[in-house]
């Protein structure tokens, strides 16, 4: 009977796990390194030992899963699961930060906000490549974060950072050598936006740095 009691008792407690609630939210993540998810915009999230993780996700959109206590408990590509109901990474709890969202120069980071960049980029941008957005945060590595193709010309990506951060940042087809270029082929300024709760900062890539 005592075996029987014992059977019983784990069983109550792994259908309580199962049933545990989660809520799914839509980021971009940059990295997982060991416990730690690190999403565009800087802020870290804490995963579960016994997390359900892609291990394709870095640089691209992703449905994550959140557990009551925050923990990350599922990590999905969501272009494998896009018809997925997801809330937008700006709705992430603050408790749920083991660090909370940085940016390149300061911004409340207690207030993360949700912003959207919007690119344009020249016609003869062939049509198999992928455009990205890189920052200083990473030595503007040229594929720090893959954008979503909106159609042939237009690229977006969203982001969580602090409110009042001034966010600086460049464009590229992921390579140094595939990076976006003014008219007269020199390496432009770099673009820089002011976050905002609903900010949607509009750019446009002349040409590239290998297209002639």
């Amino acid at each position: 009977m005592r075996g029987v009691a014992m059977f019983l008792v784990m069983l109550i407690a792994s259908s309580s796990i199962a049933m545990a609630a989660t809520t799914t939210y839509r980021a971009i993540v940059l990295a997982r390194s060991g416990d730690r998810l690190v999403l565009g915009g800087g802020g870290v999230l804490r995963v579960a030992a016994n997390c359900t993780c892609s291990g394709d996700v870095a640089g691209r959109a992703a449905l994550i899963d959140l557990a009551d206590d925050g923990s990350v408990v599922a990590l999905r590509r969501a272009d494998t699961a896009p018809t997925t109901p997801a809330k937008p990474a700006s709705d992430i709890p603050h408790s749920a930060y083991a660090f909370v969202p940085q940016s390149s120069d300061g911004g409340d980071p207690t207030v993360p906000v949700a912003v959207t960049i919007i690119v344009t980029v020249p016609a003869q941008t062939p049509s198999t490549d992928d455009v990205f957005l890189s920052t200083e945060r990473s030595g503007w590595n040229p594929a720090e974060l893959r954008m979503d193709r909106l159609d042939a010309l237009h690229w977006s990506i969203s982001l969580t950072l602090p409110r009042g951060a001034h966010f600086a940042f460049r464009f590229s087809r992921g390579s140094f050598t595939t990076g976006e270029r003014d008219e007269s082929r020199q390496l432009p300024p770099v673009h820089t936006l002011v976050a905002a709760a609903g900010t949607v900062a509009h750019a446009t890539v002349a040409t590239w740095a290998d297209i002639v």
